[in-house]
């Protein structure tokens, strides 16, 4: 839920590390279509991941069981004295303040309402935190890769997760990890030396890397 609200840019390098770790898990070659081995993994993209994370935050505020200072960062439309003659004061959804700057959108009182509002009444309705996040997922899951359709050459060795779920969860984790500590040493390297900039953009273990600004 912190990345909530970022630039394509930002998102771009962590779906890179998603791709790498589906590759790794399910042994598809560089070249092929890295969709498939996402799908057969039951990952969810990295934006959809992060709407997910906000999703389930506004369901334990919906229901009353999430920390008072998350809760008051949200007002329920139909709290709204001013919205309890408009027909929204029936829904179940939240107001979504105004912002001024960017910014202001990543912040929870806008990003959570904005994806729960996305949500259908019927996810609305759900008490149950287990089935609720089984059915977001699904939902969110459908909806990330409504647009893909399989060609039928396509021969890339899939594996379906079971019960080695976990095991293809830590190893994805442990990307994700390793990912940040090099580009926070990178960071650091670049604040540091200048000159180093060259070198590391002449490296070519760190193409895939977000490359720093000359």
């Amino acid at each position: 839920a912190l990345l909530a609200g970022l630039p394509k840019s930002i998102i771009a390098p962590l779906q890179r590390v998603q791709n790498a770790a589906a590759r790794l898990i399910t042994g598809i070659r560089y070249h092929d279509h890295v969709t498939p081995a996402i799908q057969s993994l039951h990952w969810l993209p990295v934006s959809f991941r992060i709407t997910y994370k906000l999703c389930v935050l506004m369901h334990l505020v919906h229901i009353g069981c999430s920390p008072a200072y998350i809760s008051e960062l949200v007002t329920a439309t139909s709290e709204l004295t001013s919205r309890r003659s408009l027909r929204s004061a029936n829904t179940q959804q939240y107001e979504v303040p105004l912002t001024k700057l960017k910014f202001g959108g990543r912040s929870f009182s806008f990003a959570g309402p904005v994806a729960w509002n996305s949500l259908t009444s019927e996810l609305h309705n759900l008490s149950n935190t287990h089935i609720f996040k089984k059915q977001l997922k699904t939902y969110l899951f459908n909806k990330a890769y409504s647009w893909y359709r399989p060609t039928s050459n396509c021969n890339a060795p899939l594996v379906t997760p079971g019960v080695n779920g976990a095991v293809e969860m830590t190893i994805f984790v442990f990307v994700c990890n390793l990912y940040f500590l090099i580009h926070k040493a990178v960071s650091i390297a670049f604040s540091d030396s200048g000159g180093l900039r060259t070198e590391v953009h002449k490296c070519p273990y760190l193409l895939w890397m977000p490359h720093a600004e000359h």
